[in-house]
């Protein structure tokens, strides 16, 4: 379950509170208007950092809190748990700890689901509280490693390394819509950015994920120069 918009309007625009309620209202139907959590908004436009806004939350609800990226998730943890069920109550197993099973909540107050996970996987809880957004972007293991998914997201696209002027072409149009799709899968990671780096025959594709750079993709040097261009335009 997603946190209720009247406990961040309380955190942040309540007695004591960061933001005016003016400043708040805004973010709101920013949120509204692009469908995805105020908590989105109020970090990306640096209202509060990502970190304060969690211990704003953690010191809210009196739970510890988690910076969910992606390699603090251990992807055998989340497997304990249906991706449906995740999906449905937005609370995302990580890790297990001296014999608990460690959750992400977007709202930690959530007992039933608590009890729900417990049962299923014969497992005391601890709860944490964790951003929506970082919650939902987890939900991207259950599809694989990053490479994994990278790899099929990719894989509808052929590149031919003959220099024939049809090929050419057809590289071309390979190639727009390569990087369009690797723009989309950064969009999804939150990728801060991205590395192309250029070698004799090929060039590889790094992301930036949580301040660390990985390994994406290995392309054709063919076809490096349109996404020069496109990066450019």
């Amino acid at each position: 379950m997603s946190l209720p918009i009247e406990d961040l309007r309380q955190i942040f625009a309540g007695p004591g509170g960061i933001m005016t309620a003016e400043e708040f209202a805004t973010a709101e139907k920013k949120a509204m208007d692009a469908g995805i959590p105020p908590e989105k908004i109020i970090t990306e436009e640096h209202l509060v950092s990502r970190q304060y806004f969690l211990d704003l939350l953690s010191r809210h609800f009196d739970v510890p809190a988690i910076d969910l990226k992606m390699n603090a998730i251990d992807k055998s943890t989340l497997a304990l748990v249906p991706e449906k069920f995740v999906t449905e109550h937005l609370a995302l197993p990580f890790a297990i700890e001296e014999g608990r099973l460690c959750v992400g909540f977007a709202d930690p107050r959530n007992t039933e689901t608590s009890a729900e996970i417990e049962r299923m996987t014969n497992m005391p809880v601890k709860p944490f509280v964790a951003l929506e957004n970082a919650i939902r972007r987890g939900l991207i293991l259950y599809q694989g490693t990053t490479q994994d998914i990278v790899g099929r997201a990719l894989s509808n696209f052929q590149i031919y390394t003959d220099d024939s002027e049809a090929d050419l072409k057809y590289n071309e149009q390979s190639g727009v819509g390569l990087f369009e799709s690797l723009l989309e899968l950064a969009q999804t990671f939150e990728v801060s950015d991205i590395h192309l780096e250029p070698y004799e025959t090929d060039f590889v594709v790094r992301f930036r994920i949580d301040g660390f750079l990985r390994e994406i993709a290995v392309l054709p040097i063919s076809i490096y120069q349109r996404f020069v261009s496109y990066l450019k335009v």
